[in-house]
């Protein structure tokens, strides 16, 4: 209770007044997990993510998923960073580094955020030193397979100046996979980091300039273990980078407030073939991003309006050639409102979205300009203050992405790749019914979920060496999920803390067809079960910590419905002892981290490419805070 979170309605709200099923990963789970990346936070928290060599992930939430290369223009599923488009999917590029919380909305947010939105957002929300005295955390370890890393955080506050900086560096050799057998060339280096430096004036008003990076300046691209070797000498290069300002201010009853920002960014993906026939190719999105939005916040009601702008600027090399220069660009107005009734025990919310899309290649055919309305509807009933009842309605929609209009391409191992400029957006309706209990020591949620989208677009292969993208006639996903959290020192009045948590997501249809006289196929690369188990030991009088968490993931399927991939399941340890205490000068701790602690065989890519992902691995790290 009395959680508050920002990404269902862009602004400031109670948990308990959100309509829709949202997860919130908080300060006190990411402390004490052994996940340094977005992507590992939200494996260990439930969600399905597929792991590539090379710092590439993907996350999948209700059976959409972001963009296999990175590409947030190709995703279902949108990741921000403070509210804003970081031009990427990827989230093997997000470090946890400055990292306070990290939301998620379940379920469309087209309304609140377009496109890319139809099957939930995942928002990272990072540090702020407001009001706080100065603090640093600096950690440093080494472990398995030749890993070294470093992270360091800054924060605090002067007078009316304030800065929350975060930096990472990770290197690692060559791992091996579970059970033994090195995976040769899967090598990587990362630098990451983000920050925010703010100036608070006239009591309600606050700007600030952000910055995010992420670079891996050479990370291996081995190919298919089972052809371990054959392309050993590959490699790729990725960053992104952004840099924002913002501009936030209220009345002085702060009955009227009202954010100004704008964002520049790029995102860069570099590939190294020295054995084919492209010896390099790169891919550049180059991102500008504006929003305008003035929220009024009443007794009984709220109401929140404004614009929004993105620009993708996207070029190539000539030797990459899946899709010629473009300029893909959307504007958009919406407004979101909230009712209260009978002493804020009846919540509805709604909202509308308007975007004015346009896509232009700098040569030959494929322009289009497209409208897109999206609107949402829902309702929570509080019948005890421990208790919500909610209902949602909401329409998503995803706009064909530049390479699925106007590719013509064939890659290295002969595939010709053909867009189709006549393509039309995705768009879907979504229903979901749920409820919540929320205590001070425990939470339990459950919520059922139904989507159809029509005109889904889907890769289709007329022959083995031909790939088309179309519009499916219709696709259906449903699932339920459930989770469960419960402090047991707090419950007893105790000073330590034990908490166990549960996540699931079960999958019940996932199903598409091309016609409407054609049969059903399985949507491919979804599992019909996701689990998480973690249990979390702290005891601060002594300065220890101690997390386990196991993941599960069930077998997913080939369009046909036979098996692709094989189930799997994750342990993580994590253990961290305070062994100096240096009064008011801060404390020196051990941390000792342990991924795949059972040394499973796994991977979490479908199809023929076998990407076993690392075996056992311990890093042992000192970390002081002050």
């Amino acid at each position: 209770m009395g959680v508050v979170v920002v990404t269902s309605s862009r602004t400031a709200e109670d948990i308990r007044e959100v309509t829709s099923n949202i997860t919130v990963i908080d300060e006190e789970t990411l402390e004490n997990s052994a996940a340094i990346t977005l992507e590992e936070i939200l494996s260990e928290s439930g969600f399905t993510v597929t792991k590539n060599p090379g710092s590439l992930g993907t996350v999948t939430v209700r059976g959409f998923s972001t963009d296999s290369h990175g590409l947030d223009l190709g995703s279902h599923v949108l990741i921000l960073l403070n509210g804003r488009r970081l031009g990427t999917g990827n989230v093997s590029m997000i470090s946890l580094a400055n990292v306070e919380r990290v939301e998620v909305i379940r379920g469309p947010a087209a309304t609140q955020y377009g496109a890319a939105a139809m099957g939930g957002v995942v928002n990272v929300i990072t540090k702020k030193g407001i009001g706080l005295p100065f603090g640093a955390s600096l950690e440093a370890g080494v472990g398995s397979f030749s890993a070294n890393k470093e992270k360091a955080r800054f924060i605090g506050s002067y007078r009316n100046f304030d800065f929350a900086v975060g930096l990472s560096h990770a290197k690692y050799g060559s791992y091996k996979i579970g059970g033994g057998g090195t995976f040769n060339n899967t090598a990587f280096e990362n630098y990451a980091g983000s920050g925010e430096f703010g100036y608070a004036f006239l009591d309600s008003h606050r700007v600030a300039l952000s910055f995010n990076f992420f670079d891996s300046p050479q990370s291996g691209s081995p190919g298919s273990y089972s052809a371990n070797g054959v392309q050993s000498s590959n490699w790729t290069r990725k960053y992104n980078y952004s840099l924002g300002v913002d501009y936030n201010g209220a009345t002085r009853d702060e009955k009227i407030s009202w954010l100004v920002r704008y964002n520049v960014g790029k995102d860069f993906r570099g590939y190294h073939y020295p054995s084919g026939s492209q010896e390099y190719g790169w891919n550049i999105v180059d991102a500008q991003t504006g929003q305008a939005q003035v929220t009024y916040a009443g007794n009984f009601w709220d109401l929140t309006g404004g614009f929004d702008y993105l620009n993708y600027d996207i070029s190539q090399s000539a030797s990459f050639n899946t899709t010629p220069n473009s300029v893909y660009r959307d504007q958009a107005f919406f407004a979101l409102g909230k009712l209260r009734f009978f002493d804020d025990r009846l919540i509805l919310s709604a909202g509308a979205r308007r975007d004015y899309f346009s896509f232009k290649p700098e040569e030959g055919n494929g322009s289009t300009n497209k409208r897109n309305l999206s609107p949402s509807l829902g309702i929570a009933y509080l019948p005890w203050p421990f208790m919500k009842i909610r209902a949602h309605y909401s329409k998503g929609f995803a706009m064909p992405t530049p390479i699925q209009l106007v590719a013509d391409y064939t890659n290295a191992a002969g595939t010709h790749f053909q867009g189709d400029p006549n393509l039309q957006p995705e768009k879907s309706d979504s229903y979901e019914v749920g409820m919540d209990l929320m205590g001070r020591h425990s939470m339990a949620s459950l919520s059922y979920f139904w989507t159809k989208s029509k005109n889904f677009i889907e890769s289709t292969r007329p022959s083995a060496t031909e790939r088309l993208y179309r519009n499916m006639d219709v696709a259906y996903r449903s699932g339920l999920e459930l989770s469960f959290g419960l402090d047991i020192g707090g419950l007893l009045g105790r000073d330590f803390v034990l908490k166990p948590t549960f996540a699931l997501t079960h999958m019940f249809v996932f199903k598409t067809r091309l016609t409407p006289t054609a049969n059903f196929d399985k949507i491919a690369d979804i599992e019909d079960n996701v689990m998480s188990v973690g249990l979390l030991y702290k005891y601060d009088p002594i300065g220890f910590a101690a997390s386990l968490n196991i993941s599960r993931h069930s077998k997913n399927y080939n369009p046909n419905g036979s098996k692709d991939r094989d189930a799997y399941g994750v342990v993580s340890l994590n253990a961290r002892k305070r062994i100096w205490d240096f009064a008011d000068k801060g404390e020196l701790s051990a941390v000792l981290e342990a991924q795949n602690f059972t040394d499973e065989l796994y991977r979490t890519t479908s199809g023929s490419s076998y990407y076993y992902m690392p075996g056992r691995s311990v890093t042992v790290s000192l970390r002081y805070d002050y």
